[in-house]
């Protein structure tokens, strides 16, 4: 009300501004109408003669017009008057009821404000809740993949070593020739039951023995059988094969071991003790053919033990680390640049049964599992970046929730804030009045009655004023374009005078309007001060708990915004860290990503030196066993076997040598020698060199005779020429002398051996051809 009162006094104070502006603008529109008239007038003037009937019959209708006119007028300035108090009184009494909507409006739009953000913060609440579990999980997976991950890295060393082991065993196994793995197959195959294996295959020992044991044990090679009958069902074999001889030891046959240990000299160990047979029954095999051989570190040691330095002592069996034996009967043997070794392992083998076709089964299995390897290794590595991500976005929906739940209690406080300013509005808010409201209601009745009658005038005046119109438009057909022209321009004047009059009328009518309203509202605000002074007495025992709590309110934004601002500064940081967490993050994954795969090329590479150390180890031993096997029969001694230096391996093709060697063992398995035509040949041979000596003899002896031989021919041939060509002479001689011309020749059939076909008689009578003597006639011949 008091606002409504100020803008009604200052409308009041601008109204006689207003109105001189106005009435301004009106003398200047009548001064201008004053001047376009007297054109008009003048253009009718010159037109008298022809409108002077039209213009008295048109001011004879403005004359019939003009009390119409008045009505017309009176009704308008009457429903303008009462339109502009009925208006204000609208806008007076709507003024408090648009203040309680504004109000209204406000709490139900902080209200959605406040359950949007309850909503967003229960949406982040449940999404930090996914995010824990999804966290939870992925640690629960990352752990499983883990564990996962090491047992498959356990299962594929486990497989590793086991295919390596049946990889050397197979390999172990082909070297030993085929006489053993033929008996070896009898077994497997169930033909021969008894079959023990190899001796040297039974047992271990420490490497550090294997030059010693090798030396000392020329029976590492035989075959150990349980029974005698499963030695004999072995040498049937052989014989039907012909894969020649082998040494078999009968378990049944051999006596029971003395279980007392030896007391050595020099404390030095018994080569039996230090055999580890693979089954206890197997000790009394390398008892038999070891007996008490004792093993010293040198020769020195082996000359003092095997001799003993009392009379009368005990002698022994040695044999010294380097190979070098000393037998008990006194004899040494031993030396050599390559001595004797790997005749026993130092480790059993995983399966001494293995075959090529079996390590090819280990083989796959161990590509599936590293498959599955590799499949684990790829499938952690994505969890733990997953895992990463995951654990990298915690901070944020905490603060996130932090910045929800300060937002929640401002829009609260907000809330509240628009209820009490709501509930003081309501307060302060009167109910219209009775006089308020009749006058309303009498003012919109006025208004109607005028505008019916407004209506009814203007239907009234519709006839007279259309005929002016009519009048006035034959004028100007007769007066042409200028007067038209100079008519319409005094019309559109007249229109701005109408215009300016009527904004006049308004404002004087308004003006009414706007004293009447602002006693009213003069009366209304000191009955509200009336009011407001009681109310302020009321509230002035309030005012002070209310500017205690606006200085609590003043201090608590400080500490908001100073909170704002760390909470700003603290985001920046939590960014900045964050960004930081997670290069550092991506660096650790990458470099963990490296550590792994360094670890497992470190693994393949440490299983890689250790397959090729066993490899070296094993064709270190199989290069040393390897000699050139001499039959006794070579004509020349045979070479040294040629070894190759690293540069010269360098240079060979490992394929070509791969493929020579395949097809000479291919070769060699098809080929089964039999070994017992060596002797048989031996002693052939020496009836050949015997009767080799005779041939030569006797080949000697028919050379000379065949020379003298040659010799007789030789003068035979030369005497028989030497007369067969005077001979053939003297006929010619004779012929040509009989005949008076003819001609004759003795030929020889064969030059070369005129014995054998004899000779060929042709003559040539005169004037005639030659021809043989057998086709003349008689008295011709």
């Amino acid at each position: 009300e008091k606002l409504s009162l100020s803008e009604n006094e200052t409308w009041m104070r601008n109204y006689d501004s207003d109105l001189q502006k106005a009435t301004d603008e009106g003398d200047q529109f009548t001064a201008r109408l004053e001047t376009e008239d007297g054109k008009l007038e003048e253009i009718r003037k010159s037109l008298e003669g022809k409108t002077e009937v039209f213009q008295k019959q048109i001011e004879a209708k403005q004359q019939e017009l003009e009390p119409w006119a008045e009505k017309i007028n009176a009704a308008q300035a009457a429903i303008d008057v009462a339109q502009s108090e009925h208006d204000l009184l609208k806008s007076t009494l709507s003024a408090a009821d648009d203040a309680l909507a504004a109000a209204r409006a406000r709490i139900i739009e902080l209200r959605a404000m406040h359950k949007q953000k309850e909503t967003e913060l229960q949406s982040v609440q449940e999404t930090q809740r996914r995010h824990a579990k999804k966290l939870l999980d992925a640690k629960r997976q990352l752990e499983v993949a883990v564990k996962e991950e090491e047992e498959l890295k356990v299962s594929f060393n486990a497989a590793r070593q086991k295919a390596d082991e049946a990889r050397a065993s197979l390999q172990s196994a082909q070297t030993r020739g085929k006489l053993h793995e033929s008996i070896m197959q009898q077994s497997q195959r169930g033909r021969i039951n008894g079959i023990c294996g190899r001796l040297g295959d039974l047992g271990v020992i420490d490497s550090k023995y294997d030059v010693a044991i090798t030396t000392a044990c020329g029976a590492l090679e035989s075959i150990v059988v349980d029974t005698v009958e499963a030695g004999q069902a072995c040498i049937e074999h052989l014989k039907r094969a012909e894969l020649g001889r082998a040494t078999f030891i009968c378990l049944d046959k051999l006596k029971p071991r003395d279980p007392t240990p030896l007391q050595a000299p020099e404390s030095v160990p018994r080569l039996f003790d230090l055999v580890k047979p693979a089954d206890p029954k197997y000790a009394v095999a390398f008892h038999q053919v070891l007996g008490d051989t004792l093993v010293a570190n040198d020769l020195a040691q082996a000359n003092r033990i095997a001799f003993g330095s009392a009379k009368g002592a005990r002698r022994y069996r040695v044999v010294t680390l380097e190979g070098q034996l000393i037998d008990a009967s006194g004899t040494m043997s031993g030396g050599g640049a390559r001595p004797s070794s790997g005749g026993m392992n130092s480790k059993f083998a995983a399966d001494p049964d293995a075959s090529p076709d079996k390590v090819r089964d280990l083989e796959r299995g161990l590509d599936q599992i590293q498959l599955r390897l590799r499949e684990a290794e790829a499938r952690r590595k994505r969890l733990e970046r997953e895992f990463a991500e995951l654990e990298g976005a915690g901070p944020r929906f905490e603060v996130e929730l932090s910045k929800l739940g300060m937002d929640l209690e401002s829009v609260a406080k907000d809330v509240v804030d628009a209820e009490r300013h709501a509930d003081d509005v309501k307060k302060q808010h009167k109910e219209p009045s009775t006089e308020d409201l009749h006058r309303i209601d009498t003012l919109s009745s006025t208004i109607a009655t005028h505008t019916k009658s407004l209506l009814s005038l203007r239907q009234s005046s519709s006839q007279i004023e259309s005929a002016i119109t009519a009048l006035q438009n034959r004028i100007l057909e007769v007066g042409g374009v200028k007067l038209r022209t100079q008519a319409a321009i005094v019309d559109g004047i007249r229109e701005q005078i109408d215009a300016v009059q009527a904004r006049i009328t308004r404002m004087q009518v308004e003006r009414s309007t706007r004293v009447k309203a602002g006693e009213r509202l003069v009366k209304a605000i000191k009955k509200k001060e009336e009011e407001v002074a009681e109310i302020e007495a009321e509230l002035k025992a309030l005012r002070e708990g209310v500017e205690e709590n606006a200085r609590a309110v003043v201090d608590v934004k400080a500490r908001v915004r100073d909170a704002k601002k760390i909470l700003e500064t603290k985001e920046a940081e939590i960014q900045k860290l964050k960004e930081e967490h997670d290069a550092k993050n991506d660096l650790v994954n990458e470099m963990r990503e490296s550590e792994v795969a360094v670890k497992n090329d470190l693994e393949k590479a440490q299983a890689s030196l250790n397959d090729f150390k066993r490899q070296l180890n094993f064709y270190s031993q199989a290069i040393a066993k390897l000699a050139l096997q001499t039959s006794g029969f070579e004509e020349e001694e045979l070479a040294p076997l040629q070894t190759y230096t690293a540069e010269e391996l360098a240079e060979m093709d490992i394929d070509s040598v791969e493929s020579e060697i395949a097809a000479l063992e291919e070769t060699l398995k098809k080929e089964t020698p039999n070994l017992t035509v060596l002797a048989e040949y031996k002693a052939k041979l020496d009836i050949y060199r015997l009767r080799a000596d005779d041939l030569a003899e006797i080949v000697q002896r028919r050379d000379e005779v065949r020379r003298q031989h040659d010799d007789l021919l030789k003068e035979r041939l030369d005497r028989f020429m030497e007369g067969f060509v005077a001979i053939s002479q003297k006929l010619k001689e004779m012929y040509q002398m009989i005949t008076m011309g003819g001609n004759a020749e003795l030929e020889l059939v064969d030059s070369l051996d005129p014995f054998s076909e004899g000779i060929v008689f042709s003559v040539m009578p005169p004037k005639k051809s030659w021809k043989n003597i057998s086709n003349l006639s008689g008295g011709e011949k």
